[in-house]
C-alpha cells in the first residue's frame, strides 16, 4: 500500500511541474547526448530566452501552454527573420526530408530512476502554410497533422513518444529527447510548424512553433 501511494505521489508531482519545449528544430547530431553544434535551426524567438550559453534543458521561460487564441509563445514576426538571429537561425527543410527535433526531458520519463507511471498523453507535429498568418488559432494548426509521435504506453518504461530519451537516468532534468518525422510533399514556400505535447490527458498542450522555408 505504501509503495502504491508513493508512486501516485510521484506521478502527481510530475503533473504539477510538467513542461518542455523544442530546443532544436533540425537536429543532426548524436541522439544520445545533445551537441549544440549540430543544431541547424531553432524555434521562433528562442534567442530571446537563451541564458548561460544556451545550456541544453536550462529553464529559461520558453516553455508555453497554448490557448485557442494564442497557440504559440510569440506571433509570427514581420519579417520572419526578426524572430531569429545569426546564432539562432530558422530551419530550412526539403519535401521528403527526415527531420529530427530535440527537446529536454525535464524529469518526465518513465524509467528505473523514476517510476513507470509518468504520463505522456499525446505528441504531434502540425504545420500551417504556405504563408501562414501572424496570429492563427490553435484549431487552424490542427487541421494539418504532419506526424503523430505518440507511442508511450502508461505503466511501461518504453522510452517512446515524448519519452524517447535514451540517457534519461544520466541527467533526469536535461537529458536529450528526440523525435523524427518526414517533411510532407509541401509546395515551396514559408511554413510554420508546431510541436504539440500533452502531458496529462485533458490538460492544455505545451507547444513550440518554428518557421521554415521549404524547398
Amino acid at each position: 500500500m505504501k509503495t502504491a501511494v508513493l508512486l501516485l505521489l510521484l506521478a502527481c508531482v510530475g503533473s504539477v511541474f510538467s513542461h518542455s519545449w523544442i530546443a532544436c528544430s533540425n537536429y543532426q547530431g548524436n541522439t544520445g547526448n545533445y551537441d549544440n553544434s549540430q543544431c541547424k535551426g531553432y524555434a521562433r524567438n528562442f534567442f530571446n530566452y537563451v541564458q548561460n550559453g544556451n545550456t541544453f534543458g536550462l529553464d529559461n521561460g520558453y516553455n508555453y501552454q497554448a490557448t485557442e487564441a494564442k497557440p504559440c509563445i510569440a506571433p509570427l514576426a514581420s519579417p520572419v527573420s526578426a524572430g531569429y538571429s545569426t546564432a539562432y537561425p530558422p530551419a530550412t527543410y526539403k519535401a521528403g526530408q527526415k527531420v529530427t527535433l530535440a527537446w529536454p526531458s525535464k524529469n518526465h520519463v518513465a524509467a528505473s530512476c523514476t517510476n513507470q507511471w509518468i504520463p505522456d498523453a499525446e505528441l504531434d507535429i502540425f504545420v500551417l502554410g504556405p504563408n501562414p498568418p501572424a496570429n492563427p488559432t490553435l484549431s487552424a494548426f490542427k487541421k494539418t497533422l504532419v506526424a503523430n509521435l505518440s507511442g508511450h504506453v502508461n505503466g511501461q518504461m518504453d522510452f517512446k513518444g515524448f519519452q524517447n530519451c535514451p540517457n534519461f537516468c544520466q541527467n533526469m532534468d536535461k537529458a536529450l529527447c528526440t523525435g523524427t518525422f518526414t517533411v510532407p510533399n509541401l509546395a515551396p514556400g514559408q511554413y510554420t510548424f508546431m510541436w504539440y505535447w500533452i502531458f496529462n490527458p485533458g490538460s492544455d498542450p505545451y507547444t513550440s512553433c518554428w518557421d521554415v522555408t521549404v524547398s
